[in-house]
């Protein structure tokens, strides 16, 4: 399961802040980041020639604490950015 999420980055792309749950959390360190291989046959039937984020997509492990509650607890989540929407899901929680 997946969940919707608005994510503000810097100019270079770099996700700083987040917008899930109705609450804004502030992303702390620098995310990690790596390409992962997406299922694109069980979405689409046929790949299109040079289709950018087909084959793969970008994921971001981001550390995030609540914005305005600078003592709380961070917590770890796993982002994706679709390119072809503009669209960002949480794909994992870390617990």
């Amino acid at each position: 399961m997946t969940e919707p999420v608005e994510v503000l980055a810097d100019p270079s792309g770099v996700p700083v802040r987040v917008q899930w749950h109705s609450r804004w959390y502030v992303v702390l360190g620098e995310p990690a980041r790596w390409f992962q291989r997406r299922a694109w046959w069980l979405e689409t039937s046929r790949a299109e020639r040079g289709r950018q984020g087909l084959v793969s997509h970008k994921i971001w492990r981001l550390e995030l604490r609540l914005e305005a509650a600078p003592a709380a607890q961070s917590r770890t989540v796993d982002v994706v950015h679709d390119v072809h929407s503009g669209r960002w899901r949480v794909v994992r929680v870390h617990e």
